[in-house]
């Protein structure tokens, strides 16, 4: 069945992409560094697949050694996967199969904590191929991240609409899943559990759905919102050979990094706009001194990260310690060497040893 990727809901008018022909060096500088969404050098990437696959796997196997990623290896990753996706990079897929195993938080790491499910969902989608049983292997995963859960559902889903498994196996699993209730009742993952339902038209399973409808993680969910879920299980079993619901929720693989990304680019734009806005309001307002010097906030996030991750010490100080050690040492009378204060950053009131780590960088 074909598959129209081209359907995410962006603005199709855009002028078409230009390549540059960028070496493969200049690709990954390109995708460790940016912000904005280097367009160009995803697009370029796609002729570098076979290069960059070992990268992004090496990558993949540092998160499972418990080494929190650099900003720039988090961002080479982040980038890394949607372009091996967007090129069916199958070589990708038993690396991207144990990534979806690590712990909720390490996962969100890497791809933030508000579109997790889309990226998951979308990627999975590109890589996943025929291989179902996969997808049903990792669901049946009690210690898998609620958010992988979520995002694993519509893709057996999809699979099976499209006859990778058999619709009637898809139902039993998703009929036994709920009967045995193999997640905790507010696991988020509960929401994708109904997608799949919904988006296999599965009559039959309409009681269950009303009962997983009652769980503590739709708490939210008002009388609309479950007549509307009901409607979408009815028009999916009258149309059940039509892709738009599959498209609708962007559970399709994508061919284009660029469109696989298709939220981002809409979330920069939105910030460029307020940021504009700001600016007009602003007007002459005197601009932050320190501008030059101080933390982005995606290095705020970094550090804060590692100083919570395994790889440091468990009696590192806090992001907000460590602010007000620095914040004392400034304006103390005399200087601190860093071999003096650096321990106690890592053991607080009694010094201790730094973290082990990965490399020099």
């Amino acid at each position: 069945m074909a598959v129209n990727s081209r359907v995410t809901g962006m603005d199709l008018r855009r002028p078409r992409w230009q390549s540059k022909d960028m070496s493969f060096a200049e690709i990954r500088q390109a995708l460790e560094t940016a912000p904005p969404m280097p367009e160009v050098a995803l697009r370029d990437a796609m002729t570098h697949a076979d290069e960059l696959a070992p990268v992004v796997i090496e990558l993949i196997e540092k998160l499972e050694a418990g080494v929190y990623l650099l900003p720039d290896q988090a961002q080479l990753l982040f980038y890394g996967v949607h372009v091996l996706a967007a090129a069916r990079a199958r070589a990708l897929w038993p690396a991207w199969c144990d990534l979806l195993r690590l712990p909720e938080e390490v996962i969100v790491d890497v791809f933030g904590d508000d579109d997790v499910v889309t990226i998951l969902t979308a990627v999975t989608a590109s890589l996943v191929d025929t291989d179902a049983p996969a997808i049903v292997s990792l669901l049946e995963t009690a210690e898998l991240s609620q958010d992988v859960r979520w995002a694993l559902f519509p893709v057996l889903a999809r699979l099976a609409w499209q006859g990778h498994a058999a619709l009637a196996d898809a139902a039993s699993f998703l009929a036994r899943f709920a009967q045995e209730e193999r997640a905790e009742p507010d696991d988020w993952g509960w929401h994708g559990w109904v997608d799949a339902v919904l988006l296999l038209g599965l009559i039959d399973l309409a009681p269950l759905v009303e009962a997983v409808l009652a769980k503590e993680c739709f708490a939210g969910f008002n009388d609309a919102d479950r007549n509307e879920a009901r409607e979408r299980l009815g028009a999916a079993a009258a149309d059940f050979a039509g892709e738009g619901r599959f498209l609708e929720d962007h559970i399709a693989p994508f061919d284009d990094p660029v469109e696989g990304l298709w939220w981002l680019r809409s979330r920069e734009a939105r910030e460029e706009e307020w940021l504009a806005d700001r600016g007009d309001e602003e007007g002459d307002e005197p601009s932050d001194p320190a501008a030059d010097i101080a933390l982005t906030k995606r290095e705020e996030g970094w550090l804060r990260g590692f100083l919570e991750s395994p790889q440091a010490p468990p009696t590192a100080l806090t992001l907000e310690e460590v602010d007000g050690l620095f914040c004392a040492l400034v304006v103390g009378p005399e200087p601190v060497m860093p071999s003096e204060y650096m321990p106690h950053v890592w053991g607080g009131v009694g010094p201790a040893e730094g973290p082990v780590y990965d490399s020099e960088a």
